[in-house]
């Protein structure tokens, strides 16, 4: 569910400037902002220092899919003389 800045760029497809972007502190009140990805400082080994995750249902929603692909084919039309 918590992914790091790299990964978290490389599965929305974007940098990890964009992501870093967008993020905000996870909310007490466990609140979703639309457009933005809430991360945490985990802290991995004993004096390492801490390191942003970013919570993955964010960045699902972030990544947006085209409506024109759900439209079926196009048809061209000759213009007129």
């Amino acid at each position: 569910m918590w992914l790091s800045g790299k990964e978290a760029g490389e599965y929305i497809g974007m940098s990890r400037d964009y992501v870093e972007d967008r993020a905000v502190p996870w909310p007490d009140d466990d609140a979703h902002v639309p457009y933005k990805v809430r991360y945490q400082y985990i802290v991995g080994k004993k004096g390492a220092d801490p390191v942003r995750r970013y919570y993955r249902p964010d960045l699902d929603a972030l990544i947006v899919k085209p409506s024109t692909l759900r439209r079926g084919p196009v048809t061209l039309r000759p213009r007129l003389a």
